[in-house]
This record gives C-alpha cells, structure tokens and sequence, in this order.
C-alpha cells in the first residue's frame, strides 16, 4: 500500500470516528438541557415529580457525557494516526453526585450543568473544526 492510500484510510477513518463524536456530544448537551430544565422546576418548588425528573434526566446526561468521552478518546486515537491531535481537554464534564435534596444542593447541580453545557459547547466547535480541517485534507494541519 502506498503512503496516499494509507493516508486517505487512516483520514476516514477519523472523519467516521469525529462524526461519533459529534452526535455523542450533541446528544450528551441535548440531555444537559434537559436537566437543566427539570432542575429549574424542581428548585421553583416543582415537588416530588419534579425532584424524580430532575434525578432521572442527570441520570440519562451523565450516562451520554460518559459517551461522548468515550467518543472523544476513538476520536483523539485516530487523530494520532494522521499525527494531530484534538488539543481538548476531555475530563470530566459531569463529575458531580445530587445525593442532597435542598434549595443549596440544586443550585449548585444547576452551575455544574450549566458548566457541562459550556465545555460540551466548547468540545463541539473543536471537533467541527477538525472534521472541517480533515475533510477538506488540509495535510498541513497546524492544530488550530
């Protein structure tokens, strides 16, 4: 195989893998919306059902955040393969536990959603920005 064909497969490859990546983190801030939501309402005094919402949709978020970070590293991984690299930092975006139910507590889980939405938001232009690079086989790639 040649360096072109090897080249141009490696690039498909991370051009599939950054779509992934892109849904995931779209469906991880779609889900952080949502909790936000629920959030707002429970601490509005929206009652056991709001409070059970709320619960559930940080649930349903912290479970899509855990993919789109799964997503990020394939992602990251195939990067490397064309020698560049995502430049994001992928930690934790949901790294909080509503165990409290009080007025304080659902505040602070309202600023770690909002801080979530943030660096998911930040994470999606990186990534469109890179498909953008790579698809459009710019080589010389600067990580820009």
């Amino acid at each position: 195989m040649s360096y072109e064909m090897d080249y141009e497969k490696e690039r498909q490859e991370a051009i599939f893998a950054g779509k992934c990546a892109l849904e995931s983190l779209r469906d991880a801030r779609n889900e952080i919306s949502k909790a936000k939501t629920w959030g707002v309402i429970d601490i509005l005094g929206g009652g056991f059902l709001s409070t059970f919402m709320k619960h559930t949709k940080v649930s349903n978020a912290r479970s899509s955040v855990e993919r789109a970070k799964y997503d990020l590293q394939r992602f990251n991984s195939e990067l490397r393969d064309l020698h560049l690299d995502l430049n994001l930092d992928i930690g934790d975006f949901l790294t909080f536990f509503d165990f409290m139910d009080s007025f304080l507590a659902d505040v602070l889980v309202q600023s770690k959603l909002n801080d979530a939405a943030n660096r998911i938001d930040q994470a999606i232009q990186r990534v469109e920005t890179i498909l953008r690079n790579i698809q459009g086989n710019h080589i010389n790639y600067d990580g820009r």
